[in-house]
């Protein structure tokens, strides 16, 4: 397809080096941009852009101070113009997601791979173990040997094929092609819907966090997942509507402003059935439908 940008372009997000800072409408990416390929996803971090072809090409472009366009350590710069990441080898991908600072791919095989910030672990890796040093070059690194930043894909262990994935601002949810729930990086509101007391530690700033893939295992048949800022919603298998995370401006839908570390069940949608849910940095929404039962239909046979 066809791709349009509009907005801020500070750090060459847009992808169209003309626009000096920003555009009010949208403006076409030109098909060569993509070197003639057809565009089947799009993500939006908060600074950087990533697409896809029909062919499995990543194309990134934006912000790349953190390693988050997957380019290289000699690359972690602005792009101005879409840039083919060929350093993810001979990885096909299909979708595409992106985090404040990081990003994450599905490929055609079902493998996650992630590149970008990993300050809360989000890129799935935590302390350069001796079977990673092999991939040195994959990784910038903190004094304690924390992997700080990953700068080309790397593909996260420990999951089985992945359907779906979502990026919040520092943490992810992936949901398996079997319709479990993964999530991991950063934990310290919830987001990572485990509960209190479940978490690891950044060994350089101790903030809460987990640096791998864990189940959530309250969570099972997950139709879709959104991820906000540091909260997410997602419709079980029963067309339930889900929660947890950050709740300051009530986005969990609680009631009250708690935050809610553990998945809990829209209430007030209890009677409805969803059919899509989204989620900003602090609210979210919902698509549902009354289900047959409420509306007296019946099904034909």
């Amino acid at each position: 397809g066809t791709v349009f940008a509009w907005g801020s372009n500070v750090f060459g997000q847009l992808g169209i080096p003309a626009v000096q800072r920003q555009s009010d409408r949208p403006l076409e990416l030109p098909q060569q941009a993509f070197h003639g390929a057809r565009v089947s996803d799009i993500a939006a971090g908060l600074r950087h852009s990533l697409a896809v072809t029909d062919g499995g090409m990543v194309f990134s472009w934006g912000d790349g101070k953190k390693g988050q366009l997957g380019l290289g350590k000699e690359e972690m710069k602005a792009q101005q113009n879409p840039k083919p990441m060929t350093t993810a080898g001979d990885w096909r991908c299909t979708h595409v997601a992106a985090g404040a600072y990081h990003s994450a791919a599905i490929t055609d095989d079902g493998s996650l791979l992630s590149w970008g910030l990993n300050q809360h672990g989000q890129c799935g890796v935590g302390i350069l173990t001796a079977e990673l040093r092999a991939k040195a070059e994959h990784f910038k690194l903190s004094e304690t040997r924390w992997i700080s930043n990953v700068c080309r894909p790397l593909r996260v262990e420990g999951l089985p094929p992945v359907a779906q994935v979502s990026c919040g601002w520092s943490h992810v949810l992936a949901v398996s092609v079997s319709k479990e729930i993964f999530t991991w990086g950063r934990s310290d509101y919830g987001q990572l819907g485990t509960g209190r007391g479940s978490q690891s530690h950044d060994p350089d700033n101790q903030s809460h966090c987990c640096h791998e893939p864990r189940e959530i295992p309250s969570l099972k048949g997950c139709k879709q997942v959104a991820c906000g800022s540091e909260h997410n919603i997602l419709i079980t298998g029963s067309n339930l509507v889900t929660t947890f995370g950050w709740n300051e401006h009530g986005m969990c839908g609680t009631g009250n402003e708690t935050d809610v570390h553990s998945p809990h069940t829209v209430e007030w949608l209890r009677n409805f059935d969803a059919v899509l849910v989204g989620a900003g940095a602090g609210h979210c929404f919902v698509v549902a439908r009354e289900p047959s039962c409420h509306t007296g239909e019946t099904s034909s046979s």
